[in-house]
């Protein structure tokens, strides 16, 4: 497997197609960059090349205490890009918490980001419950999966068992759900100094639709789809919501 040190850690990412790079960030705690692979990525490998990477602590990359809140998490991104595109535009593309990574990153680095995919984002301050995911069991982490980790559960029934565990060491060893809790709104003047294309998509029965309108009038070229679906309308949508983003990448 391919891994790049960031930022201090050992990052794990793969590759798909060739061209023009998309970087594809994921979600925080059940996601990780298999998420992308097995939908968006393989829809962006026609024309583009998708970067996918798995967040500290997620999929195959290097354990992690701490360094959850977004600043640290741009600075993963920036040591991840500065390894494998140096010095080049690239478009960025994020899912939930992923969204918030790629925003915070394009505002500090906006001579590097040439268009932002955010699908379904949050906007601090984010309410976790660190309970129920403390105390989740295997019945309760497999029905909270998405349909593509499901599957692999299913073929290999000892993967949940090794996603508990990683889920148990997110929740009591490191400071995750402190820090996204403890993350500051972003600064609405940040947002209207962001002048780049922004394409936001949210489902219409998203509990984050709201902060998806929150964010359309804050971006001074942001345009917003909705398309039906919860949270998970990557997996709940997919043809619909890479037909958009396809779509966006292609003007």
């Amino acid at each position: 497997m391919p891994y790049v040190l960031a930022n201090g850690i050992k990052q794990h990412y793969q590759m798909l197609g060739e061209g023009p790079r998309v970087v594809m960030i994921h979600g925080l705690l059940l996601d990780n960059l298999s998420l992308w692979y097995f939908t968006a990525g393989q829809v962006i490998k026609r024309h583009r090349q998708a970067l996918m990477y798995d967040l500290r602590c997620h999929g195959n990359s290097d354990k992690a205490h701490s360094g959850f809140d977004l600043e640290t998490l741009s600075r993963d991104l920036e040591g991840l890009l500065e390894a494998l595109a140096p010095g080049e535009q690239v478009d960025l593309c994020g899912f939930s918490y992923g969204c918030l990574i790629a925003l915070h990153y394009a505002m500090k680095h906006p001579d590097r980001v040439l268009r932002l995919v955010l699908i379904d984002a949050p906007l601090p301050p984010i309410h976790v419950d660190a309970d129920r995911l403390r105390q989740a069991d295997r019945e309760t982490l497999v029905a909270a999966l998405p349909e593509h980790f499901k599957e692999i559960v299913f073929k290999a029934p000892g993967r949940i068992m090794k996603l508990a565990q990683r889920l148990r060491f997110m929740a009591y060893k490191t400071s995750l759900l402190d820090d996204v809790q403890r993350e500051a709104p972003i600064s609405a003047d940040g947002l209207s100094a962001l002048a780049l294309p922004v394409m936001c998509i949210y489902g219409n029965r998203s509990e984050y639709r709201q902060d998806g309108e929150r964010l359309v009038s804050a971006l001074p070229q942001a345009e917003m789809r909705i398309v039906d679906g919860t949270h998970r309308l990557l997996n709940e949508n997919a043809a619909e919501v890479m037909g958009i983003v396809e779509e966006f990448l292609n003007e």
